[in-house]
């Protein structure tokens, strides 16, 4: 039986063949053609510190509003970087500071990938205390002594202070010229006792309050932990520092009060039910 269907010549289907290699060498070739050109073009490098210092800006306003400056180091002009086909991606740098000396990083993630860092300065502008004359090293500072002065706080070396309340009464640990930017490790809580001063030690034991003579093996300020001899007991105890003269030690106090009383285990004595109950609510031994 004689059939109608058509075939295609031979020579047809190759040249149908040679059509679709070639198409398919025309996408691969411009594919690449796309990369070599983008290889073969740089990325602006002042489009690039640009960026970073936006990115600065943007960052560091979050945080101190507008009392910033940002300066940008130019990246080196010999640098060739091939121009991004996406949007550049802007970061900070693992353990940059936010402000003062510090770095940037800028990353490219387009056909033709690259990653560079840029040095930066982060300038800071706040109301910060400063002396406002010459201050000798142990002097205790009051309100008069301090005044707030608009400085660049990424030269400050420190923990800056912005009010007298945190700086009036503490004594200062070295001598300062005028105008100086006052950080928290420059001042101390005064010394209330010295080594060698003749203190209290004072102990509670519910409404019953000790009190022995002791002498400070050390000297310390409010809150400090130093070392006290009992006089009475000859004991050496640890206590706390909590008002001029006064030391806290609970332990202590009640060591020195079973030694008054005759009792040798001191380190364990414990005060009888009927002397507290007989107590008195402020007994001084």
């Amino acid at each position: 039986m004689r059939s109608d269907k058509k075939t295609t010549p031979k020579p047809l289907k190759e040249e149908l063949l040679s059509i679709f290699r070639l198409l398919a060498v025309a996408i691969l070739t411009s594919g690449l053609g796309v990369g070599q050109a983008l290889a073969s073009q740089h990325h602006s490098l002042a489009a690039i510190a640009q960026e970073a210092k936006i990115y600065l800006e943007q960052e560091g306003g979050r945080q101190f509003g507008d009392n910033l400056s940002v300066e940008i180091q130019a990246p080196d002009p010999r640098l060739r970087l091939a121009a991004c086909s996406e949007p550049l991606e802007i970061f900070s740098a693992p353990g940059a500071r936010s402000f003062g000396n510090t770095s940037v990083g800028v990353r490219c993630a387009g056909l033709v990938p690259w990653t560079i860092y840029l040095r930066a300065r982060v300038r800071v502008w706040m109301e910060v205390l400063v002396s406002r004359g010459a201050l000798s090293r142990g002097d205790r500072v009051s309100e008069n002594d301090l005044m707030l002065q608009k400085m660049d706080i990424s030269q400050v070396n420190g923990r800056f202070l912005q009010h007298p309340s945190q700086a009036v009464d503490l004594e200062l640990r070295r001598t300062l010229a005028p105008g100086v930017v006052l950080t928290q490790n420059m001042l101390r809580a005064p010394e209330l006792i010295k080594r060698g001063d003749r203190v209290t030690l004072l102990a509670r034991a519910g409404n019953l309050s000790v009190r022995v003579a002791g002498k400070a093996l050390s000297s310390g300020a409010l809150g400090d932990q130093i070392s006290v001899e009992n006089l009475s007991s000859r004991r050496r105890v640890q206590g706390v520092v909590s008002a001029d003269g006064v030391v806290r030690t609970d332990h202590g106090a009640l060591a020195a009060a079973g030694a008054r009383l005759g009792d040798n285990s001191a380190s364990s004595y414990a005060i009888p039910k009927d002397f507290i109950a007989a107590a008195d609510p402020e007994r001084v031994f």
